[in-house]
């Protein structure tokens, strides 16, 4: 019996195991079946069987032969073909090395030919390596084929629903397609948190709301998607979903992204997803909802924000990144503004009479120091209160139809720091003429309030 021998040595790649043997083996089939559809539809038509009585599994590609050059390391004719999933020229002789490692029996047909590899001592290299000896056959059996004998039906259980177009509980009508990409999201509970690429399971991660098929270059080993990777081919695969869909099936997404409390397609505020037109206003027409059943919600993606939103007094409800993001985007999001207000709320006014000596001359003298820039056209009361927000120091605002000038009971420290606040009081004044969104800018400098402080607090002596 003829043979020939291989350069790969018996402990090349001695991470590989029979999983990665077993899906180079499906995987060239697939690209069999994707090069001959090019040709006419029965060339390179693929069909697996497996034989749990017998415990052999047969890999058949119809009305193809392959030359003895794919045994090469490195020859590849898939290049061409960006659909193929093996571009390396490696998977082959890759995986009957690995068989023959693990000393599973495989036959090959090959057309008019049968290969049989195996590792055996070589006199050329001087160690052990993969060996394929070949011999004629009667007939052209008119396909190619590989049968791998001793494979337990657990086992190909498990294998077989690495490739979609073998896995059982795969319904390829419950997916969200992307034509131009060719690539799909898959909405089935059961495909949550798979990621394949061109059909083939790359790698399974739990905190992913969704499973995902991409269509992207992988290096040999397919081990090329990190997180960083994952999070962004899905999320140009999910903005284009968003944006090639009606405003039912955006929100229908939107929903299935958040069932997973922490969806790692959501956690970030820097991918596609987030800046995508469509994915935020879905994400605004779902917060309406939120509002209207509380008003006092607020979106907030970390326990420091939904502290400080309890403190202020509203509902903090927490949700990913990606989604405060999207609320805040082309500046309509109204939680800023929100916060702002509650923030300079008066939770309680402190009448004069509780204000001790000193803080009562500070009052004083900070209201004859500003006297001149106190707008005649919004005169009205100045009232000591304790604000929501303790860093607040003094606000307006018209309550009851009356002027009011809100200074803290903490800035009755000093005539100085009373100054201030009114000072404050007035800027809001002023910038609510500009309209609410420019209240939180509502300041002078610190070098022009210091100046000014000293200014007037010198001519009101």
């Amino acid at each position: 019996m003829p043979r020939f021998e291989t350069s790969l040595s018996a402990g090349y790649q001695p991470e590989w195991n029979l999983r990665h043997a077993i899906r180079e083996i499906v995987s060239n089939a697939i690209d069999g079946q994707t090069r001959g559809a090019s040709d006419w539809p029965v060339h390179g038509q693929m069909k697996v069987d497996y034989y749990p009585r017998t415990q052999r599994l047969v890999v058949t590609n119809a009305g193809t032969r392959v030359p003895s050059s794919a045994l090469l390391m490195g020859k590849s004719d898939n290049r061409s073909f960006r659909e193929c999933i093996g571009t390396f020229g490696e998977g082959l002789p890759m995986a009957l090395l690995v068989l023959s490692r693990l000393r599973y029996k495989v036959t090959i047909t090959n057309g008019d030919e049968k290969w049989v590899p195996s590792i055996e001592a070589s006199e050329v290299y001087g160690e052990e390596v993969l060996v394929i000896k070949t011999r004629a056959l009667r007939k052209d059996h008119n396909h190619f084929s590989v049968e791998i004998e001793g494979l337990h039906p657990s086992e190909w259980e498990e294998y077989q629903s690495m490739f979609l177009c073998l896995n059982k509980d795969f319904d390829k009508d419950d997916v969200g397609l992307s034509v131009a990409r060719g690539e799909q999201v898959l909405f089935q509970e059961c495909m949550k948190g798979k990621v394949f690429n061109k059909g083939v399971l790359v790698t399974e991660k739990d905190t992913l709301a969704l499973g995902y098929d991409l269509n992207v270059s992988l290096n040999r080993d397919r081990d090329f998607l990190d997180d960083y990777n994952i999070r962004y081919y899905t999320g140009e695969l999910l903005a284009e979903l968003f944006t090639n869909t009606t405003e039912e099936k955006q929100d229908a997404y939107f929903a299935r992204l958040q069932e997973h409390g922490k969806a790692f397609e959501l956690d970030s505020t820097y991918g596609s997803l987030a800046r995508s037109k469509d994915f935020q206003a879905t994400a605004k027409r779902w917060w309406r909802k939120q509002k209207e059943a509380d008003l006092d919600a607020m979106a907030v993606d970390d326990e420091a924000a939904a502290q400080q939103m309890r403190k202020m007094g509203f509902t903090p409800i927490m949700v990913p990144s990606a989604i405060t993001e999207a609320l805040s985007a082309d500046g309509e999001s109204t939680q800023d503004a929100e916060l702002d207000s509650r923030r300079r709320e008066a939770k309680r006014i402190v009448p004069l009479g509780d204000l001790e000596p000193d803080e009562l001359s500070a009052l004083k003298k900070a209201v004859a120091a500003t006297v001149p820039v106190r707008p005649k056209s919004k005169a009205g009361r100045l009232v000591v209160v304790d604000f929501r927000d303790e860093t607040v120091r003094g606000h307006f605002r018209r309550h009851d139809g009356i002027n009011q000038y809100l200074v803290s009971r903490r800035a009755l420290g000093s005539a100085n720091d009373a100054v201030r606040a009114i000072i404050q009081g007035i800027t809001v004044a002023d910038a609510l003429e500009e309209g609410p969104a420019s209240v939180e800018h509502a300041s002078y400098s610190h070098r022009q309030l210091s100046a000014l402080v000293k200014s007037m607090l010198s001519n009101a002596q």
